[in-house]
């Protein structure tokens, strides 16, 4: 056999394996049918008012992360859920795991939107999966590793520069939200047009993006704080 092709099929198995992915729904316990929210939120834990509809398994996370909320958001709109809450795996002793971004499960629920915390004067500025990214906040020059991301909370009123350091690099001007968190993601020149939800979801400044709350919370949920 010629080595090429066996090479070729080799790298072509291990792509495929890294890239695939499976959004089961391994439990449906009902369906919320009245209420028809776009938004997918997590949550730190369920509320009181939060109705559980099922559980989601995330076997295989892709590289194309917005690709893989795509697949969440539409398994979870299909039972109308509009949050949801990591489940984190259990050890023999009983003690949790560490959350594994490439296996995970979810718990959907249907919340109320009053009752959702929205955290305000958040600005969360997250860095793309695949490799580091160089920003300045203010007057700050930092790096952001992959797969992480930067917490700033504001006051009322203060503002926020995020800028690029490229040579072809953007910036953005944020001002403290009061009633909601807000989500940037630092990339490079490529733009994805959000496919779920409705059209604008993803805005595109140059290469700082200003990502939907619901695809924002979900990089915040699989990625790491980065102090």
């Amino acid at each position: 056999m010629k080595l090429k092709p066996l090479f070729f099929c080799v790298f072509l198995m291990c792509f495929l394996h890294l890239n695939a992915q499976e959004v089961f729904l391994r439990t449906m316990k009902d369906i919320q049918k009245e209420h028809k929210d776009s938004f997918l939120y997590a949550l730190d834990s369920a509320t009181a008012d939060a109705q559980f509809l099922g559980e989601l398994e995330v076997i295989g996370l892709g590289t194309d992360t917005q690709k893989s909320f795509v697949a969440i958001y539409n398994k979870a709109k299909e039972i109308g859920a509009n949050t949801y809450v990591v489940r984190r795996f259990e050890n023999i002793d009983g003690s949790f795991q560490d959350f594994d971004p490439t296996h995970f499960k979810l718990n959907l629920y249907y919340t109320p939107a009053d009752k959702i915390t929205q955290h305000p004067n958040r600005v969360f500025v997250i860095s793309s999966s695949d490799k580091p990214q160089k920003i300045r906040l203010n007057d700050d020059l930092l790096e952001i590793n992959p797969q992480h991301y930067l917490l700033r909370t504001l006051q009322p009123g203060q503002s926020l520069k995020i800028a690029t350091r490229k040579i072809l690099g953007s910036s953005i001007h944020h001002t403290a939200d009061a009633k909601q968190a807000s989500y940037y993601q630092v990339f490079g020149f490529s733009m994805k047009k959000g496919t779920y939800g409705s059209e604008g979801l993803l805005f595109k400044t140059g290469d700082v993006q200003k990502l939907d709350a619901s695809y924002g919370q979900f990089l915040v949920t699989i990625f790491q704080n980065q102090p």
